[in-house]
């Protein structure tokens, strides 16, 4: 399953420009994707969680787990 780092530039009101990064995990089935997605969501924060689910161009869902790392990741939809 291939993972790859992603850099964004975030502007917040707030505080400005700054640099964050995210994890991006790419499955070739739901079922692989689901099996990992479950056990790194375990202790993920709940205010920014989105469970996998069917999008246009396949299954998507992230979270930021228990240590503020965001991950996203990317599957084909459920057959």
């Amino acid at each position: 399953m291939p993972i790859s780092k992603v850099v964004l530039l975030i502007y917040q009101p707030q505080t400005g420009w700054h640099n964050t990064y995210a994890i991006f995990v790419i499955g070739r089935t739901y079922d692989e994707l689901k099996a990992v997605f479950d056990k790194l969501a375990e202790g993920a924060e709940k205010e920014r969680f989105q469970e996998l689910h069917d999008m246009p161009f396949g299954t998507y869902g992230q979270f930021y787990d228990k240590y503020g790392v965001q991950w996203i990741f990317k599957g084909e939809k459920k057959a």
